[in-house]
């Protein structure tokens, strides 16, 4: 809250079970993985602090020139922040890293990733969203996109528009052409019948 504080709610208890207290007012928060740590903006700095050990703060990140109005925390260890300064920040909560930026048009009030963590939205102080989509070939091989597992023949990367995929199977199976090329239609043109053969 913009009171300085960090509360921890017990659904069943009237009143906060643990309140952590911040130097400046505190614009988000959000619980990271495993939910015994929680990641805290307050000011221009990012604090994460242990929710097992009272609320202590185990380190303040300070990578933003103003202050950070809003965090999301993908899950696998890494942290997005953004803030009043136009940037988005992705932060590596095992070292304690900014790993990249994203400069904005306008300063940043939220931004979150998807499931699949391909795309990447940050809503705008001049009331726009905007969605950045991770490139193919920078996406994780162990994430694989859903149109690759319905459709076994889609284009391969590098692959141009409107070439037909041929799976391994189909190649291996036939020397040099194989059905659905040309070279397999136009096989036998240049071959005369020999003696024996029958001309339908």
């Amino acid at each position: 809250s913009y009171d300085h504080t960090v509360q921890l709610w017990d659904v069943s208890a009237p009143r906060p079970v643990m309140t952590v207290r911040m130097g400046e007012p505190v614009e988000d928060c959000v619980l990271l993985a495993g939910g015994g740590m929680v990641a805290v903006a307050s000011g221009n700095s990012i604090s994460i602090c242990d929710l097992l050990s009272g609320g202590k703060v185990l380190q303040s990140v300070v990578a933003h020139s103003k202050t950070v109005s809003c965090l999301h925390a993908d899950g696998s260890g890494h942290l997005y922040s953004g803030g009043l300064d136009r940037f988005v920040k992705v932060h590596d909560l095992a070292r304690y890293q900014v790993l990249g930026s994203l400069r904005y048009e306008a300063p940043v009030l939220g931004v979150a990733l998807s499931p699949t963590r391909s795309h990447l939205v940050a809503a705008l102080a001049n009331s726009t969203i905007c969605v950045r989509r991770q490139r193919a070939a920078a996406a994780r091989a162990d994430m694989p996109s859903a149109s690759s597992e319905a459709d076994p023949t889609a284009r391969p990367l590098g692959a141009k528009p409107g070439q037909v995929a041929v799976s391994e199977g189909i190649a291996a199976r036939f020397d040099g052409a194989h059905p659905g090329t040309y070279r397999y239609f136009l096989r036998g043109r240049t071959q005369a019948p020999q003696a024996g053969d029958v001309v339908a």
